[in-house]
């Protein structure tokens, strides 16, 4: 039979080992520049070559929609790599560059231009 005393030791053994792990993750968020950066966070080359992503879409005319369904993702994702939310991995970069008919550097034009210009704002 369950008593209330070996509730209450079960649950101060979670505790336990639950509140270290709740400070950590409270540690974690208050990162700072100094500190290191989560690496699946989109960059300022992300959200540059999320707004290379979207000249040459609306230079070729599409809807986001209408480009979603060339490369196999919803029109939600484009907008998240449009805005840079997140990040565009190299078999979609690849597949966008077919759809555009340009080379991969093409979504590089000008970022250390424009990385430049961040660095001293």
């Amino acid at each position: 039979m369950v008593t209330q005393i070996s509730l209450v030791k079960a649950w101060k053994k979670i505790a336990d080992k639950v509140t270290p792990l709740a400070e950590a993750k409270r540690d974690d968020i208050k990162w700072g520049a100094h500190m290191k950066r989560d690496v699946r966070t989109a960059t300022e080359v992300d959200a540059f070559v999320g707004a290379q992503l979207k000249v040459l879409r609306k230079a070729a005319g599409f809807s986001q929609t209408e480009l979603a369904n060339q490369v196999g993702v919803t029109f939600q994702q484009i907008q998240k790599y449009e805005r840079g939310t997140n990040r565009i991995g190299a078999s979609r970069l690849w597949g966008f560059c077919k759809v555009f008919d340009v080379p991969p550097g093409r979504f590089f034009d000008g970022v250390e231009a424009h990385l430049e210009t961040i660095e001293t704002a």
